[in-house]
């Protein structure tokens, strides 16, 4: 048996279902029901999300004003009751000093940023700048938040402290049109993903309190991401639905390379 990369392509192809590597054939692992039946008085599930801001690995899964603990066994413990009530939400964890806390967006108009400990009864919701948001990260010991061509940097170390001045605005710079996700990458960069193509941002002081800003920021692909929703990372790569030239496709990006993986959509 060789490289995958050397079998044909309808071979490749018929071999989907196994793994080629460590000099034999090994059947790949298929699906199974990780939790099934309706979470109590949630309604629909619509956002998912791994964390490890509880005492073990799970996923959180958010119903209407609800918030799911999904164990690994799959039991199901109701975490929150008075979350916000939108129809989806987005994740990410921040961590400072041993504490770990999630902090969320939901796109219910009008869209906002809220903090939640993985454990309280409720959720408090960001103020200030970068409170009234449409896309939520954690990159280099600050929350960044974005809405329109403003990207909001909470202070270091700082879960909701968003001082006046930390703010990157992207006039003057290629119009790629409205930011739809910051996505942390290796090397301590963040990619910028807009409308109508892609930024990187390297470092994380807006200098509003050190008077010393460090943010450089790129242009770095013409490829646009249309929608928050189609943006998927996966270890250090980046999985979106991407447009170029008013065509759609599927797209994978490090940081360093952008590769469009498949045909037009």
């Amino acid at each position: 048996l060789g490289s995958v990369a050397l079998h044909a392509p309808q071979e490749f192809e018929r071999g989907l279902n196994v793994l080629l590597d460590r000099g034999r054939i090994e059947k790949r692992g298929g699906y199974g029901v990780y939790q099934i039946g309706a979470l109590a008085g949630g309604g629909a599930v619509n956002s998912l999300f791994a964390t490890t801001s509880t005492s073990q690995r799970k996923l959180v899964a958010t119903a209407n004003t609800r918030i799911f603990g999904i164990s690994t066994a799959g039991a199901v413990t109701q975490l929150s009751a008075a979350a916000p009530n939108g129809a989806r939400y987005d994740f990410t964890e921040f961590n400072h000093q041993g504490t770990v806390n999630v902090i969320g967006y939901t796109d219910q108009a009008p869209g906002h940023a809220f903090r939640w400990d993985s454990a309280a009864a409720a959720v408090t919701n960001l103020v200030g700048p970068g409170a009234a948001c449409g896309v939520v990260t954690a990159h280099s010991g600050r929350v960044w938040t974005a809405e329109g061509r403003n990207i909001y940097i909470s202070d270091q170390l700082k879960v909701d402290t968003f001082s006046p001045g930390a703010k990157q605005t992207l006039d003057g710079m290629e119009w790629y049109g409205k930011v739809k996700a910051l996505v942390p990458l290796a090397r301590n960069f963040l990619l910028v993903m807009c409308e109508r193509g892609c930024y990187t941002i390297s470092g994380s002081d807006p200098g509003n309190q050190s008077g010393v800003p460090n943010l450089h920021i790129k242009a770095f692909v013409d490829v646009g991401c249309p929608s928050t929703r189609g943006v998927v990372k996966i270890r250090d790569e980046v999985y979106f639905l991407g447009v170029e030239n008013g065509v759609f496709g599927l797209y994978m990006t490090d940081g360093g390379d952008t590769i469009k993986l498949s045909g037009n959509l």
